[in-house]
């Protein structure tokens, strides 16, 4: 669904819907053609993720954001975690 490479040109993340319609979020080297970490969201509605971007200067570490969705990702130790970002309204647009 989503492809976006790192500065490097060379490390990518993605977002994918699998044959089982379930979405998966991959971190791949390209230059070795392997996959670097990789997470599955089973339990998940398919295209909650709508785009993906690289920090800047960083191969490692990503964001995601869709419907009532925002993460911070994180390659470290062969695996590819990710923390959810809290989404609210802001204080002064709740008190109008």
């Amino acid at each position: 669904m989503n492809v976006k490479f790192a500065y490097d040109n060379r490390h990518m993340c993605c977002n994918v819907i699998t044959n089982e319609y379930t979405m998966m979020v991959y971190l791949i080297d390209t230059d070795t053609s392997s996959v670097l970490g990789a997470t599955n969201f089973t339990y998940t509605i398919p295209f909650k993720i709508k785009d993906l971007e690289f920090h800047p200067n960083s191969v490692f570490r990503f964001v995601s954001c869709g419907i009532q969705h925002m993460a911070q990702w994180k390659f470290c130790g062969s695996s590819l975690t990710h923390s959810a970002m809290e989404i609210e309204n802001p204080k002064d647009l709740v008190e109008l």
